[in-house]
């Protein structure tokens, strides 16, 4: 698999969409937290794959998900 984006990107992109997603949900706007979760897990999965590439795929985003939307 040849990366299109970088590790550092992803980890960045997951960072910044959680950020976003609090403040959104702190000022008031309408929407929720799950999806956005799961977004910034599978970005994380996949720079987790990037990094360890003898993980598999779908391990990877599968682990980073649930310990997303299960860490407090």
């Amino acid at each position: 698999m040849r990366p299109e984006i970088g590790v550092l990107m992803l980890i960045v992109l997951a960072l910044v969409k959680l950020l976003i997603t609090t403040l959104c949900l702190a000022t008031g706007w309408k929407g929720g937290y799950i999806f956005p979760t799961m977004f910034a897990g599978t970005a994380l999965g996949l720079a987790a794959h990037l990094i360890f590439p003898n993980i598999p795929v779908a391990v990877a985003v599968a682990a980073t998900m649930g310990g997303a939307m299960v860490a407090p």
